[in-house]
């Protein structure tokens, strides 16, 4: 099998540890909060989004999809409700990245979604996190 090299953290749950293969990670840019205000008899709007000095963002939402290779249906069944309850229970904890190695993301797990695959014998979980921007 390949080395696996890129994975996360949180809390107790490694990825690596559980044999879970990175497959893809969706990082999009957080939306960015907007005050706006029309007045009446005035030209145009007034924006007060840096109203502090700096631009305010939403939470942002990161997503992972793993894979677990080989393994028999009993082994998936006890990896997804292992992986469900490490990550489910805590709340918001330093999410650590290998893709963003020297940070970390303040983040609670929003959900764990999984998919047997009898034919291959796979286990596929898509692991959704929801950060500080």
């Amino acid at each position: 099998m390949v080395e696996i090299t890129e994975y996360i953290q949180f809390m107790g749950f490694n990825s690596k540890n559980k044999n879970m293969y990175l497959v893809s990670r969706e990082a999009p840019t957080p939306q960015e909060k907007s005050i706006t205000k029309s007045l009446p008899y005035q030209q145009g709007s007034l924006d007060f989004s840096m109203l502090l000095g700096e631009r305010v963002f939403d939470m942002r939402e990161i997503r992972y999809e793993f894979i677990i290779f080989n393994s028999i249906y009993s082994d998936r069944k006890i990896a997804e409700q292992k992986i469900k309850q490490d990550l489910m229970i805590h709340g918001q904890q330093k999410l650590y990245d290998t893709h963003d190695a020297s940070y970390y993301w303040l983040a609670k797990c929003k959900s764990v979604e999984v998919e047997n695959d009898h034919r291959f014998n796979k286990l596929k979980a898509i692991i959704t996190f929801e950060c500080y921007p």
